[in-house]
């Protein structure tokens, strides 16, 4: 009987770990299918916006458009399978329905999935709408057209599932000692982020313009400050609460500098080829650099240094995360400036258009929305570090 109840106990302890490797496995595996398909709609955005830019549009389903909707598929399918097969394995497992979070009663997965499968399903809605925009206004290169926004918007919020889903995937592995995925679970939110920063920067390029300027009364401002500020900080401090090592900012500062050089090599000759076999021409003159790199903010990586620095030294005085959020703030704002790669000296041509008092005021603006990026990155943090243990 003793030998009996004990075999009971051992194959009750293996069934647990069992079950639980198979949650870890999905969530990794589905994980970085949902990455993989939000940096496929990143590199297809990327195009896209070059072909925008020096073409024009003549169809829906152009080789840019099938590349981003094959992304945004790619992701929506993956995350509503992962739903249904947690929920299949957690009505059958006591232990898997605990390590995951519940939804209207009925389904059980990771909230990353859930998440994803949100933005995935926001940018297919826009993608329609967006198309039926240009049906009734023409070629609009403008980014902040409204379905342009609600389309890089879900991918934003995709690339922060999968952030989600990798950290659920290391929570897991660091319960059962699994080194390897714990590994690659890291790799991933490191990549993860670095997509969503890349996304992000597509809404930065019509700040630089007048559309980013806003007259309040006789003062004008420039919002690419607190947008950029906004962003990266939110960025950064995910980055730093989920990443274990000391310079996890500028570690996604720089793998979203890798996407950069791949869209610097691909588009050109993608666009070219592509034109060709459409039989068009380019509007303005030849070939010309890709948009998405001349335009990428160069100093973000200035920034990303500064703040992990900082971040270092807050850690070892034991700062408080309002200490902390007010002083990376302000000393960062130097990394937020509208600088983009093909023209350092913008931020004198910002100045000169929007005065002293506008370019102050710009500067204070730009500090309330790295307060609110840094605040905002610590929630989404604390539910990262409290996710399905």
């Amino acid at each position: 009987m003793a030998k009996i109840l004990g075999s009971n106990a051992v194959n009750a302890q293996d069934m647990r770990i069992y079950s639980l490797r198979m949650v870890r496995t999905l969530r990794l595996i589905s994980g970085y299918i949902i990455l993989f398909g939000a940096a496929l709609f990143f590199l297809g955005t990327s195009w896209d916006i070059q072909w925008h830019t020096f073409i024009g549009r003549d169809r829906t389903l152009i080789p840019p458009h099938i590349i981003m909707l094959l992304g945004i598929t790619l992701c929506g399918v993956v995350a509503l399978a992962t739903v249904l097969i947690e929920t299949f394995w957690a009505h059958r497992n006591e232990q898997v329905a605990r390590t995951s979070t519940q939804f209207a009663d009925a389904f059980h997965a990771p909230l990353g999935a859930y998440i994803a499968g949100f933005g995935a399903l926001d940018s297919a809605i826009g993608f329609p709408l967006d198309s039926y925009w240009h049906s009734l206004y023409g070629i609009d290169v403008q980014i902040w057209a409204p379905f342009h926004v609600m389309i890089i918007a879900g991918m934003v919020v995709v690339a922060l599932g999968a952030v989600y889903m990798l950290a659920s995937t290391v929570h897991l592995a660091e319960r059962d000692a699994a080194r390897v995925a714990r590994r690659w679970g890291y790799a991933g939110i490191l990549i993860a982020l670095a997509v969503m920063l890349s996304t992000l920067t597509f809404l930065l390029f019509d700040a630089y313009g007048d559309m980013g300027t806003v007259a309040i009364g006789p003062v004008t401002i420039n919002v690419f400050t607190a947008l950029a500020a906004l962003f990266g900080l939110y960025t950064f401090i995910v980055a730093a609460r989920a990443l274990p090592w000391r310079w996890a900012a500028t570690s996604v500062v720089a793998v979203s500098f890798v996407f950069v050089t791949i869209v610097w090599f691909y588009v050109p000759p993608a666009t070219t080829l592509l034109l060709t076999l459409e039989q068009l021409s380019y509007r303005r003159g030849g070939a010309h650099p890709p948009v998405v790199t001349i335009d990428w903010p160069i100093i973000f990586i200035v920034a990303a240094v500064i703040f992990d620095l900082v971040n270092y030294q807050a850690r070892k005085r034991h700062w408080s995360t309002r200490r902390l959020l007010a002083v990376v703030a302000g000393i960062t704002l130097v990394g937020f400036l509208p600088m983009p790669l093909i023209f350092p000296l913008y931020p004198a041509l910002v100045v000169s258009r929007i005065g002293v008092v506008g370019s102050i005021i710009t500067l204070l603006v730009g500090y309330a929305g790295g307060y609110i990026g840094g605040w905002l990155g610590n929630r989404s943090s604390e539910v990262i570090e409290t996710l399905e243990q």
